[in-house]
């Protein structure tokens, strides 16, 4: 199943339309929450953050790494503080740090920091 399935799937479990959803997420028109579902338009790692905390859900189970969809009792690895939130937002919105992002997912937040320092050390 594609990101853009599991967004459709979550959100019809959720009761809610594509304009609902499209709100929730600043979007200014379902046509984008169409375009996602249906796999025309690409989404940026942070958007992919904010869909799981909007749809309450994981980033795991909308990437497909994990068939669990959490919900509200349970939380995914990139919210175990608001630093790991921070450190994951700071290298999707850097490009020289995004191949760290892709295999970030399961180290803890004090790991991401003692990378991101030694990454500006050497730039």
């Amino acid at each position: 199943m594609t990101f853009g399935e599991r967004v459709k799937e979550r959100r019809i479990e959720l009761g809610w339309t594509q304009e609902e959803l499209a709100e929730k997420m600043g979007y200014k028109s379902k046509s984008s929450i169409n375009k996602i579902e249906l796999g025309i338009n690409d989404v940026t790692q942070s958007k992919i953050i904010k869909f799981a905390e909007v749809m309450n859900t994981s980033v795991e189970y909308l990437m497909g790494w994990d068939e669990a969809v959490p919900t509200s009792g349970q939380e995914s690895e990139y919210y175990l503080d608001d630093e790991t939130r921070e450190m994951l937002q700071f290298l999707d919105e850097n490009p020289e740090y995004k191949r760290i992002l892709s295999s970030s997912r399961k180290l803890k937040p004090e790991d991401l920091a003692i990378i991101k320092a030694m990454i500006e050390r050497f730039s």
